[in-house]
């Protein structure tokens, strides 16, 4: 039997004999690239990150992101069971939005009750949606 002292390696590139001996994933020196970037306060969806130098002044309404800088839209269960794709953190026109997403989304969204501004749509529309608002420049 080999000790762990005697696996021990200087490092990925050396090619020593050792090293084949060790965990095939201690053998990898190249990771597949992440699909999610660590931003300063958590994960944020590399896909949808923010663009930059873009104008949004002329949209009637505003979708601000989480603290980690991803896209607030999240799918959920009601109570009833049915599933719903809900957007928060809506500024501005809200009816406006719900229009929209209701277009996009080929159902009828409104807006939802409460104190903060919302707005739901049947079914799972998540990615459609998160599109949509990254191409706006949101």
């Amino acid at each position: 039997k080999l000790s762990r002292a005697k696996l021990r390696c200087e490092g990925p590139g050396c090619g020593c004999a050792r090293m084949a001996a060790l965990k095939p994933w201690a053998r990898l020196s190249v990771l597949p690239p992440p699909r999610l970037l660590l931003s300063w306060r958590g994960l944020c969806e590399r896909k949808f990150l923010k663009k930059k130098d873009v104008d949004t002044k002329n949209l009637p309404f505003l979708v601000r992101r989480t603290p980690s800088g991803n896209l607030p839209v999240y799918a959920d269960l009601t109570e009833a069971g049915k599933r719903i794709t809900r957007v928060r953190g809506v500024f501005g026109d809200a009816e406006h939005l719900a229009a929209e997403v209701g277009r996009i989304c080929d159902g009828t969204a409104r807006v939802g009750k409460g104190g903060r501004k919302a707005v739901e749509v049947p079914g799972e529309h998540e990615k459609r949606i998160k599109e949509w608002l990254h191409q706006l420049g949101l």
